[in-house]
């Protein structure tokens, strides 16, 4: 059995594992990634990629590859409600967080997508950086955790050879049933929800159906039982989910025809191909814990959503980008060990927002149904509704509480729904806010972020006092830049103050362009290691 050293080996190629693996390139860290299936998704499985999401792939160079494989605004205005979709719609709600548009939120848009066009544009973006060593059909197994690394063995299934493997750090991203996070023996939380699934992938024009119908989700209560179409392409590739089918009884190709048939209302002779079919069950919960020693979880292996428009799979794409940073710094000697446990500290604290909004979320369809076969008024349901689909104070809005941010003495700005609601502000454990840096809006703020600190500087800040304790911190090796604003109009930022921000585009601190002592205020907010 041959033997290997690594910095990070990452097991799991979906979406949160390629995610690592792309930020760990660009931070140039060399590592290894294990995915035991022969290669990526097949199946659309997350379709939903919002706008930090979508910050990503921009940072990636991925962002217009992504956009493409998009329905577009027409698919993703709406949800919508059906008994079937010959008979008249029961609902319609506007799903401002889903809509394909540009906005002043973002340099980017969310895109309605499918995860297996998604997954394979990220791994040729991987293997063009070229420091990642990709290996599919390969099992990691078998760790064990030593005081300077862990051992782990990986077996090539198509070979069936063996090697050890020899790593700083483990990221599990092996998904809900992540075989690392058993063997660290961090249970995920939460219990299976009784409600089961059938994934049905199929093709189909459908355009009869859908013209004035379509929706990024649209769900049906028809005979044959309850679940939703998703457009995939915008075309003739579709998603039905079939409520209420376990995966212990045997769907077949037939009943998936009868059943997509009875959902649309229809007798016709309609050309139904069946592509794939994947069953899965509702489960809600997270690790106690993301970290255990030197293996980390990321994605589904840390915390498991109801599925309510991309609110787990985002969740592990910010994960992923909360934690490779951290360990590139540690890795690197810039920051010591303790700054991978604010991982944990700050990432749980989003997570769980966004798990308590999926189940909240996920009990309004049935309100809204029971009511209308019941033959009440559905006015309070429907108004219910428009937390589905319409959260960008949760997506955009979310603020970290951690050492690595200083502390704000004032409260955040006030909204009334601070879950649907988003004000760009300037302030310790938020998101920068984006501003267009050029007139032909081609640069963002947001592009200034991804490998080091960045010290923003407004044209009223006196520039030599920061240059020289950043060219200071950069000397020893700590990954710190200056940008500064254009003169033109910068709000939410101002002309006066200095606002420092992470790696990862959090806001670590801002000071007035009064502050003295660059030097004492930029070490006291730093990971340094000492």
């Amino acid at each position: 059995m041959g033997s290997r050293k690594t910095f990070v080996l990452i097991v799991g190629g979906g979406p949160a594992g390629l995610t690592m693996s792309l930020l760990l390139s660009q931070l140039r860290v060399a590592h290894i990634l294990v995915d035991r299936r022969p290669d990526t998704s097949n199946h659309p499985r997350g379709r939903l990629y919002d706008i930090c999401t979508l910050e990503l792939f921009r940072q990636f160079g991925i962002q217009e590859a992504i956009e493409e494989t998009g329905g577009g605004p027409r698919w993703t205005r709406f949800n919508r409600w059906f008994e079937n979709l010959s008979r008249p719609e029961i609902a319609h709600m506007h799903t401002s967080s889903f809509y394909s548009v540009p906005t002043a939120k973002s340099p980017t848009m969310p895109v309605m997508s499918s995860q297996d066009y998604v997954e394979a544009i990220m791994l040729r973006r991987v293997h063009r950086f070229g420091v990642a060593d990709i290996r599919f059909h390969t099992e990691a197994g078998n760790i064990l955790q030593e005081s300077q690394g862990c051992r782990i063995t990986l077996q090539d299934l198509r070979t069936h050879k063996r090697m050890e493997v020899v790593a700083d750090y483990i990221v599990a991203a092996d998904g809900v049933n992540s075989s690392i996070r058993t063997q660290i023996d961090l249970p995920l939380g939460g219990d299976p929800i009784d409600v089961h699934m059938q994934d049905v992938l199929f093709n189909a024009d459908l355009s009869e159906w859908f013209a004035g119908n379509e929706g990024g989700v649209v769900l049906v209560a028809h005979e044959m039982g309850s679940g939703a179409f998703q457009p995939i392409d915008g075309k003739t590739r579709y998603r039905a989910q079939i409520a209420n089918f376990p995966r212990e009884k045997q769907i077949t190709d037939d009943f998936c025809i009868a059943w997509i048939k009875s959902a649309l209302g229809s007798t016709k002779d309609i050309n139904i191909q069946i592509q794939s079919v994947r069953p899965w069950q509702f489960i809600a919960g997270m690790a106690k814990e993301f970290r255990k020693d030197r293996v980390f979880l990321v994605g589904d292996a840390a915390h498991a959503f109801i599925p309510t428009g991309g609110l787990g799979s985002n969740a592990g794409f910010q994960g992923a980008r909360n934690l490779a940073w951290k360990l590139a710094y540690v890795l690197k000697g810039a920051s010591p060990d303790s700054l991978l446990d604010t991982y944990f500290e700050e990432h749980s604290a989003l997570a769980q927002t966004r798990i308590d909004e999926s189940l909240k979320i996920s009990r309004l369809t049935g309100a809204l149904l029971s009511a209308h076969f019941g033959g009440r008024d559905t006015a309070n349901e429907k108004a219910a509704l428009k937390s589905w689909g319409n959260y960008d104070g949760l997506i955009l809005g979310f603020e970290h509480r951690s050492s690595l941010c200083v502390p704000e003495d004032t409260p955040p700005p006030a909204m009334d729904d601070p879950i649907r609601d988003f004000i760009p502000t300037i302030r310790s454990g938020r998101r920068a806010p984006h501003i267009w840096l050029d007139d032909e809006r081609t640069l963002s703020t947001l592009d200034w972020f991804n490998t080091d600190y960045v010290a923003i500087l407004g044209r009223d800040v006196k520039e030599a006092a920061w240059s020289q304790a950043v060219a200071d911190l950069s000397a020893r090796g700590f990954p710190i830049r200056i940008e500064c604003l254009p003169d033109a109009e910068v709000a939410p930022y101002t002309q006066d103050e200095i606002v420092l921000v992470r790696p990862d585009g959090i806001i670590a601190a801002h000071w007035p362009s009064a502050a003295e002592d660059a030097v004492g205020l930029l070490k006291t907010c730093l990971p340094l290691s000492r």
